[in-house]
């Protein structure tokens, strides 16, 4: 947040002309959405279970109430706030639209799985940088 926010990346290309943009992907849509359901139950939830619209409304994170209306952005509700179908909808269909609005220039966007070897490699020579690391740094396992 707030770039997997809808068509956030089309508002900072026009504010920021010339500029790259990176899209980072899981494995898979389901391994995504295991890990927003470890971190959210985490942070939020009692207990390590998943936080209800409730936890959600309570927690403080930018502000309260924050949290639970991010998720009504994407269709989630009160009853239902973590809808396994709709958020990986929602994340299948972010990845594609940015896939699509860079499609004629691909020198501008890095699609980057963190997990897949040489992608820190990959991610310097987008960014035109060089490091004495080989791997990128770990700051926030979920598991």
């Amino acid at each position: 947040m707030p770039y997997s926010l809808p068509e956030t990346y089309k508002h900072l290309d026009q504010a920021f002309p010339g500029s790259k943009f990176i899209l980072s992907v899981r494995d898979s849509p389901e391994q995504w959405y295991q890990s927003v359901v470890r971190f959210q139950s985490k942070k939020f939830g009692r207990d390590g279970k998943l936080p209800t619209a409730e936890d959600l409304h309570k927690a403080v994170y930018v502000r309260k109430g924050w949290l639970l209306n991010r998720l009504k952005l994407y269709g989630l509700t009160e009853d239902d706030p973590f809808n396994k179908e709709r958020m990986i909808a929602h994340y299948e269909k972010h990845n594609r639209e940015v896939r699509e609005y860079f499609a004629e220039r691909p020198g501008d966007l890095l699609v980057i799985n963190l997990a897949e070897p040489g992608s820190y490699g990959r991610f310097l020579d987008f960014i035109g940088a060089k490091s004495s690391r080989t791997e990128f740094p770990w700051e926030n396992r979920s598991r």
